[in-house]
């Protein structure tokens, strides 16, 4: 059963579209990325995936992976649902999202990486809060529409407990699930990762 209060602050419909924007998103980016343009749309999730190898081949405590993961997907998450006050800009930032991920699964492993998206359970975690918090843009877009960016902050502050009641609090479940995957593959997956090149020279 939807719980009452988050089905008050949105609409299940736009959850259902923003899957579908998001998939798209991800589609997208895995042909982008085997076509190799617009570099362009290449740029951001291939420096973030140096950032990210980056810090991880630094062997960081497995707190530090909890957090880093925790801190990054809130981002983009409350980015998607502030980015209502711009009105049209929620399916967009969900598009990205997806793309993203799509560029850097497939650099990483190609098509088998795309399919590896669709049967990760981390992803079951991320993907459904991510439309929750696109919808919740929505939401947001809909009164700073009608009533002006004032009004559309004021509804934006009413769904953030919203937003850390159900985005916020699977996200912190997903980040638990994949911290706990990252410390056993490093534990029985064949020792220390090498360090990897500062990003900022790439």
């Amino acid at each position: 059963m939807i719980p009452q209060v988050l089905s008050a602050a949105l609409s299940w419909a736009s959850v259902v579209a923003l899957a579908m924007v998001m998939l798209a998103g991800v589609y997208a980016g895995a042909l982008v990325a085997e076509r190799g343009g617009p570099a362009l749309l290449l740029r951001y999730p291939r420096w973030m995936h140096r950032v990210m190898e980056w810090w991880f081949a630094r062997s960081p405590s497995g707190w530090g992976i909890f957090f880093t993961i925790l801190i990054l997907n809130n981002i983009a998450l409350l980015t998607a649902m502030f980015s209502g006050l711009l009105v049209v800009a929620p399916p967009v930032v969900i598009f990205f999202t997806g793309f993203h991920v799509a560029v850097i699964s497939f650099d990483m492993m190609r098509w088998k990486g795309i399919w590896q998206i669709l049967v990760n359970p981390i992803a079951w975690l991320e993907f459904p809060a991510a439309w929750i918090a696109g919808a919740l843009g929505v939401s947001i877009a809909g009164v700073a529409a009608g009533s002006g960016p004032g009004a559309g902050l004021e509804r934006a502050l009413e769904l953030l407990p919203v937003y850390l009641r159900y985005p916020g609090a699977i996200l912190l479940v997903a980040a638990l699930l994949e911290t706990v995957m990252i410390v056993l593959m490093r534990r029985f997956g064949g020792g220390d990762e090498p360090r990897g090149d500062d990003p900022g020279k790439k």
